[in-house]
């Protein structure tokens, strides 16, 4: 717990603890968060190097994202739309079974959490072409896509 409280402290944030005997300990942590706005997020964009975003007019790009914050996040980095029917997996197994060879080859990036080869095998075995960890580093998904859109 000291070292908790330190770390809520530093972060300004707030700790409550409520105790009963023979019912446990509630511990609750608020953190004083701001939310990115899209302006924040296009600060970043543009004051970052090694990219150049007007390589990204007239791209779209399919998000399969199965957490909602994760996605909401991601939409406003990519402003793209969500695919709720299916997992990342299933979407790159159906599309790269497409019978229009063009659509059927475009590049696929799984962006997920499961950083482990066995989870980037996976990926690749499911016909994704790229794996870019979470939580998402804008500068390391534009340098990605940056690369992508030079194929």
């Amino acid at each position: 717990m000291p070292i908790v409280k330190k770390l809520v402290d530093l972060m300004q944030g707030t700790i409550e603890v409520e105790s009963k005997v023979g019912k446990g300990t509630k511990i609750i942590v608020t953190l004083p968060l701001r939310i990115a706005q899209d302006e924040d997020t296009q600060r970043i964009i543009e004051k970052s190097d090694g990219y150049d975003v007007s390589q990204f007019k007239g791209k779209r790009i399919l998000l399969a994202e199965d957490n909602e914050l994760n996605a909401e996040i991601a939409i406003t980095i990519l402003k793209d739309i969500q695919m709720p029917n299916m997992d990342g997996y299933k979407a790159a197994q159906t599309i790269r079974k497409l019978s229009d060879e063009k659509k059927a080859g475009i590049t696929i990036v799984a962006m997920t959490a499961n950083v482990f080869d066995e989870d980037k095998k996976n990926a690749y075995e499911a016909g994704m072409n790229w794996h870019i960890a979470k939580p998402i580093k804008i500068d390391e998904l534009m340098l990605a896509l940056t690369e992508i859109l030079k194929e």
